[in-house]
């Protein structure tokens, strides 16, 4: 099992990796320090690429970054099979959905 808590303005999330004992261990993530300003709202994983394990949303929000700040932006981290989450650039087509912006990812990529 893995749990992922979201962090406030300048503290990053964490995220925790499940033994088959029921213990927890901390599992540092660069891509969550290098986010640690945006605020996280919510999360959810699912297998964004098609590869056959779960990666990472994550929506931010907040007061304190002003409109249209890049520590609002929405975050897609691709898990690479290993526990390790990184950000997927987001430069092309965004989809619109209940006031939540999502990237459009290729899985042939």
């Amino acid at each position: 099992m893995t749990t992922f808590f979201g962090g406030a303005k300048t503290f990053p999330a964490k995220l925790f990796l499940g033994d088959p004992s029921g213990k927890f261990k901390e599992s540092p993530q660069e891509a969550f320090l290098a986010d640690a300003l945006s605020e996280d709202t919510d999360a959810v994983f699912f297998d964004a690429d098609g590869d056959g394990d779960l990666d990472l949303f994550v929506t931010s929000g907040g007061n304190e970054s002003g409109f249209g700040s890049p520590d609002l932006a929405d975050r897609l981290y691709l898990n690479d099979g290993k526990g390790n989450f990184n950000k997927k650039k987001c430069t092309r087509t965004f989809y619109r959905f209940q006031q939540q912006q999502y990237c459009q990812t290729d899985r042939h990529q």
